[in-house]
């Protein structure tokens, strides 16, 4: 098109530059000097109109073209937020879970650490007993009797 476009200028300016020299002086000669250009002319006239109906027909299939990729992208997010919902669940559980567990230790472990020390206050009465009954065998009183737990 560029080609046509710069013949048919070219072809113009040389009519203008015969009218300006005074080699021609009708309307009828500009006209026949002009003949052999205005064919480029109208080809480029026609490669314009072919042109533009390409892209109009091009460009009505971008309102379907652009409902369908909005359609498509929807999708893509609808899943991925379904994708995040479910993975936060997941996770959501395994914390919840594992503080549970965790709590959980904590308080068998507290409840451990008192039976320890219940058992280590038995065993040092009992103890105390002992060296108690044996204290007073040491001193010759051998009717003192140890408990036995």
């Amino acid at each position: 098109m560029v080609d046509q476009l710069a013949a048919y200028d070219g072809g113009y300016h040389k009519v203008l530059t015969g009218i300006s020299n005074g080699d021609i002086a009708r309307p009828e000669a500009a006209n026949v000097a002009i003949i052999p250009f205005k064919d480029g002319i109208r080809d480029l006239e026609n490669d314009a109109q072919d042109l533009s109906s390409s892209h109009s027909k091009d460009m009505s299939l971008v309102p379907e073209r652009l409902s369908s990729q909005a359609r498509l992208a929807k999708l893509i997010v609808l899943i991925a937020t379904a994708l995040a919902l479910g993975v936060g669940v997941v996770i959501s559980r395994i914390v919840s879970r594992t503080l549970s567990d965790t709590r959980k230790a904590l308080v068998e472990t507290g409840e451990l650490k008192d039976r320890i020390e219940k058992d280590n206050k038995d065993l040092q009465s009992n103890i105390m007993d002992m060296l108690s009954v044996v204290s007073d065998a040491s001193d010759g009183n051998l009717t003192v009797r140890a408990p036995i737990t």
